[in-house]
Parts: structure tokens; sequence; C-alpha cells
């Protein structure tokens, strides 16, 4: 046996190991730049979205709460007010006017004047 080969041996295993980390090494520098591309992404998104709620909080703000409520509340009245009875009669007539011109048009349809 030669003194060598167990130096020789262990020399490349050792650059095995080295080719190995430096090829992790190399995917782990291009991981980086991919996560630090998607972390400014996520701040330009994340100030946008800020811009955004600030701008929407000044127009809630604008609103007013109380005209806005009264509104609603007339409105509410209005359809409490509202006679279901007669508008079901007035729809159900206007369904008898709309069928007696369907058959008014179908006897035009049907009428020839010769022959």
């Amino acid at each position: 046996m030669n003194d060598n080969e167990p130096l020789a041996q262990l020399l490349e295993e050792t650059r095995q190991t080295n080719r190995l980390l430096r090829r992790q090494l190399t995917w782990s520098r291009i991981l980086a730049v991919v996560l630090a591309v998607i972390a400014a992404a996520a701040v330009v998104l994340a100030v946008r979205l800020g811009g955004q709620l600030n701008r929407l909080t000044e127009i809630l703000g604008q609103l007013n709460m109380d005209s806005l409520n009264s509104a609603l509340g007339q409105l509410s009245q209005q359809l409490a007010n509202l006679d279901m009875d007669g508008l079901n009669h007035t729809a159900e007539s206007l369904r008898q006017a709309a069928d007696n011109l369907n058959q008014f048009s179908d006897t035009l349809k049907n009428f020839r004047l010769f022959g």
C-alpha cells in the first residue's frame, strides 16, 4: 500500500466537497437575488396600497354619515308607504292591456283586404 493513497483520497474528497460547496454558494446567491427582487416588489406594492388606503380614508372622512343615514331613513319610509296592492293591480291591468294589444296585433296580421 502506498503511503500517499490515503492523502490522495482525502484530497479528492476535499475537491469534490469544494465543488459541491461552490454550487451551493452559487445557488444561494441566485436565491438571494430572487428574494431581494420579490421583497422590493412587495415594498412597492405596500407603498402603493398605503397611498390608496389614505385616499380612501380621506373620501370616507368627507362623507357625511348623518345625511346618508337620513336619506336611507327617508327611503325606507317611502318604501314602507308604497301601496303594494295598488302596484299589483296596476301590473295586472298592464298585463291585460298587453294581452289585448297582442290579440289586436294577431287580428291585423290575419286581416286580408283582397282575397
